[in-house]
């Protein structure tokens, strides 16, 4: 399959802004200089425009892009706020939600939880300002769950492993990357799925940003780039597999 992209160079860069986030977004420098999401942006713009990229506090990120003054970001889940000022690409794969906590208590009751609700009560570590579906999102404003927020996922491994939460949430992608980052914590962590569906992540444009000119494009590369598994190919090689995330009897690696 060939794509043939239109050239809007003409327009000058596009801004993409986040806040460094790995294995999605390295920061170096203010800038967000390699990671899954921007090698794929590199990828998806070809042709399309040319790019650079802002390190910045996720809210701030957020308010940029609503005021246009920035014109992508991601990865992202979909909500009814940000729909108000974002158009979402095409889907770039779904993401699950894995509970982790100390293998010394790996007869806890994390070690199978099927319901949000076992979750009340318990004191968990969780990241400032992320998306984790809008139940688990609202048992945390009504303080169902005790929730110790950080700022970054990093802090998040850290407070567990120091026992200042009983367990603490992440979204697969990222605790793989933490552990396979620090192989020294592996044999002291496990992790099982949330009950939480899967959620799609996307791209986010700026309803501002010229690049909605070229929307069908850029929904047309990531559609070729999944057909040929190129997602999972940048996920694999930024998370290796040093972590088992545990459902019930069954693993899931893929």
């Amino acid at each position: 399959m060939v794509l043939v992209l239109s050239c809007n160079l003409s327009y000058g860069k596009v801004l993409f802004v986040c806040d460094p986030y790995p294995p999605f977004t390295y920061e170096r420098e203010g800038k967000l200089h390699k990671g899954v999401i921007i090698e794929l942006l590199a990828e998806i713009l070809i042709g399309i425009s040319e790019y650079e990229t802002k390190s910045i506090e996720w809210h701030t990120a957020l308010k940029l892009l609503e005021k246009g003054r920035a014109d992508i970001t991601g990865p992202l889940f979909k909500t009814l706020e940000r729909s108000e000022y974002l158009v979402y690409t095409e889907p770039l794969y779904l993401e699950r939600f894995s509970i982790c906590y100390l293998s010394e208590n790996s007869e806890s009751k994390f070690s199978n939880i099927t319901n949000i609700v076992e979750l009340y009560n318990e004191k968990v570590g969780v990241v400032k300002d992320f998306y984790y579906g809008e139940e688990l999102n609202d048992a945390i404003r009504r303080n169902y769950v005790r929730a110790v927020i950080v700022k970054y996922a990093s802090t998040n491994l850290k407070i567990l492993l120091r026992g200042r939460v009983d367990a603490a949430i992440f979204n697969e992608t990222v605790v793989r990357n933490l552990i396979s980052s620090n192989p020294d914590v592996a044999g002291k962590v496990e992790c099982s799925s949330v009950p939480i569906d899967p959620m799609q992540l996307h791209f986010g444009i700026s309803k501002k940003s010229v690049l909605l000119d070229d929307l069908d494009l850029i929904n047309a590369r990531i559609l070729d780039l999944k057909s040929k598994s190129y997602l999972k190919k940048l996920r694999d090689k930024y998370s290796l597999d040093r972590l088992k995330i545990s459902r019930g009897d069954q693993y899931i690696t893929d």
